[in-house]
């Protein structure tokens, strides 16, 4: 097919605005990972992992459906695009993947603390996200429809390559025996499970935007956290289940609850006995809370989540769910050197010591990690010819599956 100037005009638009996208991705994930450790800790020990859970994906409704709103009355959420949104096919890929959001944030978070899988190793232990996402995009799989390329499985394996470089120190720990299980070793098990429904989601998110080519990512998002917010609602009972959950009854879930919420909106209360005090010291103990911070860490923190949502799911939607998975490995080395930058906040934060071999081995990581990601992105087989800007992409909507029609245009 010949390329007209315009369309190569396109295509270098199109490559800044993908960078622009990879950026946005690393900013939100690296904003997570750093914002989590703050939050928790400023919240006290009273601040459950169910808190913050609950938290986040209520707070991604407030602020998905109004900018859904918006984008309706704008006219760039069409009647058409709604009206697919409830057809059985597209309206239950939605419904999955609000479930798999909910499900991967019940069982990562409660197995990240470091009393049940070691800090040195869950950075090992997420990284089944790369293989498993390649495997769930795999063509004989059913749910896309991938094939992979030598040049991309030569820039995959610089990405997993890169990432256990800057695991190195982590994985000496391992070897040497420094890593030990304070809860039992079933945690880890938890913790790669949890990378299944992570998985499906960013997968199911793709399918969803090659089936309706110009699929608003803000629409999506919507009823993705709506989903989300329902099935974490109702898994309440999650945060008291034996062996599992922090609580030792739902009286306690709810009580530690009630203080969290009154700490992130009440910080002159002082609440003696439940660990809630103001302008208390961290860097000695973390199981005192410093009220005043609570609400800006929270902020922070879904934030970057909903940053993390936007531009990882323009990612899926422009690229794949493969790419974003890669990309996203480039947080974990670029958390290591901002940590070592930004001394005083680890410190405060409680995120673990950074040595100087922990920092040497993230840079070596980083330019291995960018290489493999861009290798297979450029080798990556373009899905359709579409521009990578908001208003091109909602100009017309063709919904297909097998090559027929899901929905008539009306």
């Amino acid at each position: 097919m010949a390329v007209s100037a315009g369309d190569e005009s396109t295509s270098t638009i199109s490559g800044c605005f993908l960078a622009f996208v990879c950026l946005g991705v690393v900013i939100g994930n690296v904003g997570q990972l750093m914002g989590l450790d703050c939050l928790l800790t400023s919240l006290g020990s009273n601040a459950g992992p169910y808190f913050v859970l609950w938290f986040c994906s209520f707070f991604f409704n407030l602020f998905f459906w109004p900018v859904v709103y918006y984008r309706w009355k704008a006219g760039i959420i069409t009647k058409q695009m709604i009206n697919v949104t409830f057809t059985s096919r597209i309206h239950i890929l939605l419904v999955a993947i609000g479930i798999s959001d909910a499900l991967n944030g019940l069982l990562v978070v409660y197995a990240s603390n470091p009393s049940r899988v070691p800090n040195d190793l869950q950075g090992v232990l997420l990284q089944m996200v790369i293989p498993l996402t390649l495997f769930f995009s795999w063509k004989h799989i059913g749910l896309l429809e991938k094939k992979y390329n030598y040049k991309q499985t030569l820039g995959a394996a610089l990405v997993l390559g890169g990432i256990f470089t800057a695991l190195g120190p982590a994985l000496e720990n391992i070897k040497n025996g420094d890593v030990q299980f304070e809860s039992g070793t079933w945690w880890a098990a938890v913790l790669i499970i949890s990378c299944i429904p992570a998985v499906l989601m960013n997968v199911l998110e793709e399918r969803i935007f090659n089936q309706c080519d110009g699929y608003d990512v803000y629409l999506l998002l919507a009823w993705e956290s709506m989903y989300q917010w329902i099935v974490m609602t109702l898994c309440c009972w999650v945060d008291w289940l034996p062996k599992y959950g922090t609580s030792a009854s739902a009286k306690e879930t709810w009580t530690n609850f009630g203080n969290s919420w009154k700490c992130m909106f009440q910080p002159n209360l002082v609440m003696h006995g439940h660990g809630l005090n103001l302008n208390a010291t961290l860097l000695e103990n973390k199981t005192v809370a410093d009220c005043d911070t609570s609400l800006l860490f929270a902020l922070v923190f879904a934030i970057a989540y909903v940053f993390s949502y936007v531009f990882g799911g323009m990612l899926m939607n422009y690229r794949s769910a493969n790419l974003q998975s890669l990309v996203l490995v480039t947080s974990t080395p670029l958390t290591t050197v901002l940590w070592v930058v930004l001394k005083p906040m680890r410190v405060y934060c409680g995120s673990p010591a950074i040595s100087k071999k922990d920092i040497a081995f993230a840079l070596a990581a980083i330019p291995l990690v960018l290489t493999g990601s861009f290798l297979f992105s450029y080798y990556e087989p373009v899905k359709t010819k579409k521009k990578l800007d908001a208003s091109a992409s909602v100009a017309s909507l063709h919904v297909q599956e097998e090559k027929k029609p899901l929905l008539n245009a009306t």
